[in-house]
């Protein structure tokens, strides 16, 4: 690996962002639509899961992203534009799956390398909050995900 050019990776992010979708997508239909579907599955063998394509591809596209607009990581017109939807795009596809702790832990990684590169919090407020009720309207809205966060809360995990 230490001989692979990672400019490609720079260059292609939106190839690499959007091949990850088909992935996702594919994980679905391949699974004849069994409700969870984070496996791509071909000839029953489970090759890998999506979502870790996903999380590589949007580490590689919000890298790529700010370091084309450093100097306008504040411009939230552009934070709109160029970057939510590719995001949000993508972490509804994984939830999706459903997989509400990947979805969660990718989330987290991208806001840490958002708020390193200089991306202002007060930005996040609105936006976190919205994601949060979502996040609680998911688990109480799937038994399988209240019964593991009423464990969590109730620390038997």
């Amino acid at each position: 690996m230490y001989k692979f050019d990672f400019k490609y990776l720079k260059k292609y992010s939106h190839a690499i962002l959007f091949l990850s979708w088909i992935v996702l997508i594919s994980a679905y239909i391949l699974n004849n639509g069994e409700s969870t579907s984070r496996w791509l599955i071909i000839n029953g063998q489970n090759l890998f899961t999506t979502s870790d394509l996903a999380k590589f591809s949007l580490i590689i596209f919000t890298a790529n992203f700010i370091e084309n607009n450093k100097k306008n990581i504040n411009n939230i017109k552009l934070i709109i534009s160029d970057y939510s939807p590719y995001v949000f795009g993508t972490l509804g596809l994984i939830l999706f799956q459903p997989d509400l702790s990947t979805t969660f832990i990718i989330s987290t990684i991208l806001l840490t390398m958002l708020l390193i590169a200089g991306f202002k919090m007060r930005y996040l407020f609105i936006p976190v909050i919205i994601s949060l009720t979502g996040i609680f309207i998911t688990i109480y809205k799937t038994p399988y995900q209240l019964e593991r966060y009423s464990a969590w809360k109730n620390g038997a995990m």
